[in-house]
C-alpha cells in the first residue's frame, strides 16, 4: 500500500506510511520507569481505567500510578485516595500551592529527579480502554525529543488518521478547519469541532466497540504537525523535564495549545508522533454530552475486561 499523501492549500499537508506487512514495535519490558500520571479522578471512569491499570503493573509495564487530586466530587476524592491505601503503587498527590489550572502538576514533574530515560504518560481520567497486550510496544517507541501519541479513539485528529487508513469514514477532509498546522485552531474547527459533536464520539463508540481489532493500524510510528487533544502523550523525562519548565517559565494556561502547536517553537528539533497501532479509548470531551455518552456506551467500556 503506497503511503498516504493528504494536502489542502494553506490547511493540511501530511504524509502517513503505508499499512506494513513487517512485525511492529518492541514487546521487549522496559528497563526504564514508568510513570503514569493521570488528572484524577471521576470515579465513574478511573473504575474502568483502574483495570487496565492494575494489569500493567501486575506485569511490571508500569511502575507507578501518580492519581492527582484535581476533582470537584468529594466522593471522587475520598475513591483516589483509598486507591493508594489499598494499593501503594497507586500515588495520591494534592495540589496544595495554589496555583492556576494545571501548572502545580507541570512544576512538579519538572522538580522531580528521575533518570532521563524514564517515561512519564499524561493521561486523561476517561480514558477507558488501554491496549495493555500492546502497552510496552507504545513505550518502546518513545524516544528522546518529542512527545509520544498512541492511535486515540474519539479524539480528532487520530479519527482523521482512522479515517485515512480506512478504519471508518467519520472525518472529511473538507471537515478540515482552515489555517490548521499554522494556528492553535483544532483539526476539526471551534464553531462544529469533533469535540462538540456527540454524534461522531456516539458513532465512533460503537463502531470501537465492535471493531476493537481493526482500530491497530499496521503502520510505522510518523511526526505530526499540528494541534492535536493530549488526552494522552508519553515522553522520555528528560524531554518532559524541559518542555514542562518551559511551560510554567512561558506563564502558558492553554496547555492543550502549547504541548501541541507552541512548543515546538522553543523546541523546533521536536515534534509530535502518533504510533497507530496502539489503541486507546478517550471517552467523551464536556461538550459531546457526556451524560448520554455515558448512559449508551460507559457499561459495555466497563464489560471489556
Amino acid at each position: 500500500m503506497a503511503a498516504l499523501t493528504q494536502s489542502m492549500p494553506g490547511t493540511l499537508n501530511v504524509t502517513l506510511p503505508p499499512v506494513s506487512d513487517e512485525p511492529l514495535g518492541d514487546s521487549t519490558l522496559s528497563k526504564n520507569k514508568v510513570y503514569f500520571t493521570i488528572f484524577a479522578g471521576r470515579k465513574r471512569y478511573l473504575s474502568i481505567l483502574k483495570k487496565h491499570l492494575d494489569i500493567l503493573l501486575e506485569n511490571n509495564v508500569i511502575t507507578e500510578v501518580h492519581l492527582w487530586d484535581y476533582v470537584r466530587n468529594p466522593d471522587d476524592a475520598i475513591y483516589i485516595q483509598e486507591l493508594n491505601k489499598e494499593n501503594p503503587r497507586y500515588v495520591y498527590i494534592k495540589p496544595t500551592k495554589g496555583m492556576p489550572a494545571w501548572n502545580e502538576y507541570y512544576q512538579f514533574y519538572t522538580n522531580a529527579n528521575y533518570a532521563p530515560d524514564d517515561i512519564v504518560i499524561k493521561c486523561d481520567d476517561d480514558v477507558v480502554y488501554l491496549d495493555t497486550d500492546q502497552m510496552c510496544k507504545f513505550l518502546n517507541e518513545i524516544k528522546p525529543n518529542g512527545l509520544y501519541y498512541p492511535n486515540i479513539v474519539n479524539n480528532d485528529v487520530c479519527a482523521y488518521v482512522q479515517t485515512k487508513y480506512g478504519v471508518h469514514n467519520l472525518v472529511d477532509d473538507k471537515d478540515i478547519a482552515a489555517g490548521y498546522c499554522d494556528s492553535t485552531v483544532p483539526i476539526t474547527g471551534w464553531g462544529n469541532g469533533w469535540y462538540k459533536r456527540f454524534d461522531k464520539a456516539a458513532a465512533v463508540h460503537k463502531d470501537f466497540l465492535e471493531n476493537t481489532q481493526n482500530y491497530r493500524v499496521h503502520a510505522p510510528t510518523f511526526p505530526w504537525k499540528g494541534r492535536i487533544s493530549i488526552n494522552m502523550f508519553g515522553a522520555r523525562f528528560q524531554s518532559i523535564k524541559q518542555y514542562f519548565d518551559i511551560f510554567i517559565r512561558m506563564g502558558a494556561n492553554d496547555d492543550e495549545a502549547f504541548f501541541s502547536v507552541n512548543l515546538y517553537k522553543h523546541v523546533p528539533e521536536a515534534s509530535n508522533h502518533i504510533v497507530p497501532f496502539v489503541n486507546v479509548v478517550h471517552f467523551g470531551f464536556g461538550p459531546q454530552n457526556v451524560a448520554e455518552l455515558d448512559k449508551q456506551y460507559l457499561e459495555k467500556y466497563a464489560a471489556i475486561l
